[in-house]
């Protein structure tokens, strides 16, 4: 038996792992962004910022499609 679940639904779940696992910050950590400069645009399902590492931070961009797992980008 296979369950498919809505892209909206797994937004939780993607959230709930950035924060531990990824070591993201709670108020950094939510969903439907979108960034454009120029010509050039993009948009995140779910996104979160880490904490700082040695004085540099990671942005991790998750873009779901439907029934699909995330895909974690990072940049």
């Amino acid at each position: 038996m296979e369950i498919r679940i809505g892209e909206k639904e797994q937004y939780p779940e993607m959230e709930k792992f950035l924060k531990p696992q990824k070591n993201c910050l709670a108020e950094y950590v939510g969903s439907e962004s979108s960034l454009k400069r120029g010509k050039t645009s993009l948009r995140a399902d779910v996104f979160g910022v880490s904490k700082s590492n040695q004085g540099e931070k990671t942005i991790y961009l998750c873009e779901g499609k439907k029934s699909d797992i995330f895909k974690l980008i990072k940049n």
